[in-house]
């Protein structure tokens, strides 16, 4: 190798070195919760499969102070589908801890969305209502809630989903 081929090898390896070099996978997997709480322990369960509740429901478990997860999903949509196939029947397997799940729009939640609303953080925009005034949830959507209070939550099909599901719940 020659002199200049050598210098500029030098200069690329310092240079490289000296560099963060991040990959893009097209996904945020980054999670910025203001309120970290160490592992939090959820029921375990022995079926593999997660458990129905409604908006009342809910609401007692919130008002009790409950630990728990709770997927918010509707039967038709896919990306609620495929999140449940790829992320939350795959980790209640794998780890036995119970994790509750809403069809938002079911009859017999659809018209208590307002009182779902009433539990989310203030600044949180997944259950709201829209320019016409109809209550919508964003879906799927995860919640992590520590003695009832959300303390994180996922929304969309991401790779976030199990990061927070490993990242707060112990197996």
């Amino acid at each position: 190798m020659n002199k200049k081929g050598l210098l500029f090898f030098l200069t690329f390896t310092l240079f490289a070195s000296s560099c963060n070099f991040t990959i893009d996978y097209g996904e945020d997997v980054s999670n910025n919760y203001e309120n970290l709480v160490p592992y939090i322990n959820v029921e375990k369960i022995e079926e593999n499969k997660y458990f129905d509740i409604n908006v009342d429901e809910y609401a007692l478990k919130m008002d009790a102070s409950d630990t728990f997860i709770c997927l918010f999903y509707t039967a038709n949509c896919s990306a609620c589908k495929a999140a449940k196939e790829k992320y939350i029947i795959p980790y209640i397997e794998e780890t036995k801890n119970k994790v509750y799940a809403i069809d938002v729009y079911s009859d017999v939640n659809l018209n208590n969305l307002e009182k779902l609303q009433s539990y989310q953080p203030e600044d949180s925009s997944y259950v709201r209502k829209n320019e016409e005034g109809v209550m919508v949830v964003s879906r799927p959507l995860i919640q992590i809630i520590y003695e009832g209070q959300v303390i994180a939550y996922e929304k969309g099909l991401t790779k976030n989903i199990r990061y927070i599901l490993d990242g707060y719940c112990l197996v």
